[in-house]
């Protein structure tokens, strides 16, 4: 008897087109950051959205299938629209926008739905075009956004440009470090991303100061402006260690009232917040003192170490900020990081001399414990338009101690080393800081800085 068996192969193909080109003005000179939108004239098809760089060149990928209406915009020149029809050849195409002849201080993309919306300095993302509603963290969102990018250590870049100052509805998230906020807000809680290219905390200092820090603010739903908002998760897994991972955040937002909390735990080597973040901890030193020394080593506090046979962490943090008046606003944090690691490295080591042999097993166990503890206050008070105070306050502590032992095991005989550091630092730093503006011509600054650190 013969057994005939048929397979069928199922194939699917998405069909797709790439469009690219150069957009610039009528002297051909590249116009950088033009914006180019490709609004599809069919339902349930996404929008797509670039972004010129710096040679003006742009790259969309469309659907082959989708009649797209595309606009290319940017400040001073009129907007160019180009239709493309569905199953279309058309692979490159180069846009010379002509000039409105006109200085403009804002330009609107106008759509239906606005998905971006650029004035002066800043650019704003309109998230309900870019999400699908799957999303659960910010991080999932902004790598959706056009132009903007966030690697695995939470950093985020906006045109190949670094974010140095992350904020939630005006208000510095945890000293203003990305990767507690892209890992932690909720997805569905945002509403708008801005992003402020020269940001500086004093709105009149611009005018002297050429800042070139790039800052993002998360505006977030009306129902999530005064609403408590977050997500608990746990896991676990059966193994050697009995792995475990525990992980909690809860946001409050008020109108003069936000509280944030994050807490963290786990055996799996997994740090809850980068290198990076920590040093933003720095507080108490003045943004126009460059002497920013950091308190001690704290990059045991921050690596995602899993190479090694035991890390442990417990990590919290609480961040608020409260409008105590129209002219006093009260913000700070208060973290704490613990941090258990065991290593283990066992060699087995072979020597010849002489026709002589010799062997040696050496075994090193290292034990280290990491402890750190901050608090950070920072009263902002503006008197008036052109006048502002700052007073920043920090207390540090941190405690580590490592104990290294090395048992030599030969033929001959046996050595036992130990090496024992204990390092406890704590530190108080405060500034004081002043700015008048007086005139356009004239602005005063003033700063008191005071450090002082024990050991």
């Amino acid at each position: 008897m013969r057994i005939f068996i048929t397979v069928l192969f199922f194939t699917t193909l998405s069909h797709s087109q790439t469009l690219t080109g150069i957009i610039s003005d009528a002297n051909n000179v590249p116009l950088e950051q033009a914006n180019v939108i490709a609004k599809p004239l069919q339902d349930k098809t996404q929008l797509k959205f670039a972004i010129a760089d710096n040679k003006g060149r742009y790259k969309l990928d469309l659907e082959t299938n989708v009649k797209y209406e595309i606009t290319v915009s940017y400040i001073g020149f009129i907007e160019e629209v180009l239709v493309i029809e569905p199953n279309s050849t058309l692979t490159s195409h180069n846009f010379m926008l002509k000039s409105t002849g006109e200085q403009l201080k804002e330009v609107i993309i106008k759509h239906d739905f606005q998905p971006i919306v650029i004035k002066k300095d800043t650019m704003t993302f309109d998230i309900k075009v870019f999400a699908n509603g799957n999303e659960r963290k910010m991080k999932e969102i902004l790598e959706k956004l056009p132009g903007v990018a966030v690697d695995k250590k939470g950093n985020v870049t906006v045109q190949g440009k670094k974010v140095t100052k992350m904020m939630v509805e005006g208000k510095s998230f945890f000293g203003g470090g990305s990767k507690l906020a892209v890992e932690n807000i909720p997805a569905d809680a945002l509403d708008k991303i801005e992003v402020i290219d020269h940001f500086n905390e004093v709105g009149f200092m611009k005018q002297v100061s050429d800042s070139d820090d790039l800052a993002m603010n998360v505006k977030l739903k009306t129902n999530k402006k005064k609403f408590v908002f977050g997500d608990i998760e746990t896991g676990a897994g059966v193994t050697f260690h009995d792995n475990y991972l525990a992980h909690a955040g809860l946001f409050y937002y008020a109108p003069k009232l936000n509280i944030s909390f994050i807490a963290d735990a786990n055996n799996i080597g997994k740090s809850t917040f980068s290198f990076e973040d920590l040093m933003r901890f720095e507080g108490g030193v003045s943004s126009f003192l460059s002497d920013r020394k950091p308190l001690t080593s704290l990059y045991s506090f921050a690596d995602d170490n899993r190479d090694i046979a035991v890390n442990k962490s417990q990590f919290s943090a609480l961040n608020y900020s409260l409008d105590a008046s129209s002219k006093l606003s009260i913000s700070g944090f208060v973290i704490f990081s613990k941090v258990l690691t065991d290593t283990k490295t066992e060699n087995a080591n072979t020597y010849l001399q002489n026709n002589l042999i010799a062997f040696e097993n050496k075994l090193q166990n290292g034990n280290n414990k990491s402890i750190l503890g901050i608090g950070n206050l920072k009263l902002d008070y503006s008197p008036n338009k052109k006048e502002k105070w700052f007073y920043n306050a920090q207390y540090q502590s941190s405690k580590n101690n490592f104990l290294k032992t090395i048992n030599s095991i030969t033929n001959i005989n046996n050595n036992l080393f130990e090496t024992i550091n204990r390092a406890d630092n704590s530190a108080v730093k405060q500034y004081i800081e002043w700015h008048k503006n007086f005139n356009l011509h004239h602005i005063t600054t003033f700063v008191i800085n005071q450090t002082a650190l024990y050991s």
